[in-house]
This record gives C-alpha cells, structure tokens and sequence, in this order.
C-alpha cells in the first residue's frame, strides 16, 4: 500500500490537495461483492442535456449526457437524486481517467432545485476507484447516480455512484458544494 500526496499552490496559498492510496490487490477469505446497479430507462428513451456555453462548466463540452432520473440543472425541480447516461464525444482515453473524468462530470443534484443559472462550487471531493472491466468501446454509455443526502444553509452534502456501461461498479464519490442562491 502506497499514499500519495500532492499540493497544487498559487503563490504560497494551496488551491488544491490531492491524497491517493493505491494498493495491490490481496487474498482474503470475504468473497468479493458489490451493489447492483440500479434500474433506470434505457439511454434512448432518455432526453439529451445541451452543453450551453458560458453557463456549463467547460470541459462537458467533450461528455454526452442523457438525463435518465431527476432534474436537470436550473429546472426548478424538488428531486433529490438523479441518474445520468454519460460517454465522451472525443476520441477514448485511458480507462482510470475516464472513470475520474465521468466520475466529476455530472452536475450537482442542487442546481436542479434553481430556476435559472446559479453558481456553484466544490467545496470538498474525494473519489473511490473501484477495480472493474474497462467498457466494451468508446463509444459506450457509463451512468452516474447521484443523491443529495443533506442540503443546509448553501452547502449540498452529496454522494455518487458511477456504474461502467456493463453494470459493474467502477467508482464512488462524495462532495460538499457550495451553492450561492
């Protein structure tokens, strides 16, 4: 087992901690399991989300999303959990860092509660990686569930499961995201 920390600075203030654990894989008697990916509607039957420049966040001009469960950011809706159907529009990448990329692609359950654009930041994020089979083509659909556990005084408390395009598992995620109205 190895733990890996990194500081990006600005100046001498940290902008940004970065703490990794990685590990080789070990026999142990407890078979190994993990949740069901939960049912959700087929990618097809799902309405496409539009990357809208200056209100989406940059880089998910490269992700496809398909809104299969839950409220679309800035659509006033009350839910607090979503699934979406994500894949990349550009060509594929290494299979860890898609799971990274898609695991933080999925806006946060919290803007769907506004009416119009409102911003938002990360306030904390931790990401699990999960080992698991790298999707079938690059083109596959993976999903991304996500629940708002607690919402108080700006701050969404949220988890995140990312699910490859198999069904398998491949990442959890937890954040805490500042909402500014």
């Amino acid at each position: 087992m190895r733990q890996v920390e990194a500081a990006l600075k600005v100046g001498e203030d940290t902008a940004c901690l970065l703490l990794g654990s990685f590990g080789l894989a070990r026999d142990s008697v407890i078979p190994a399991f993990a949740p069901a990916q939960p049912a959700a509607p087929a990618v097809d039957a799902c309405r496409p989300m539009p990357y809208v420049e200056g209100v989406s966040p940059a880089f998910t001009q490269h992700v496809e999303f398909r809104w299969a469960a839950g409220d679309q950011p800035f659509s006033g809706g009350r839910a607090r959990d979503m699934q979406v159907h994500m894949r990349l529009r550009d060509e594929a990448i290494d299979h860890e860092l898609l799971c990274v990329l898609l695991g933080d692609a999925a806006p946060p359950v919290a803007f769907g509660h506004f009416e119009r654009p409102t911003m938002g930041s990360s306030v904390t994020w931790a990401l699990e990686l999960l080992p698991c089979a790298p999707a079938p083509s690059p083109d596959a659909w993976w999903r991304h569930d996500t629940e708002m556990h607690a919402f108080s005084a700006g701050y969404s408390h949220e988890r995140a499961a990312l699910w490859t395009p198999q069904g398998e598992l491949a990442a959890f995620g937890y954040q805490i995201v500042a909402v500014f109205g």
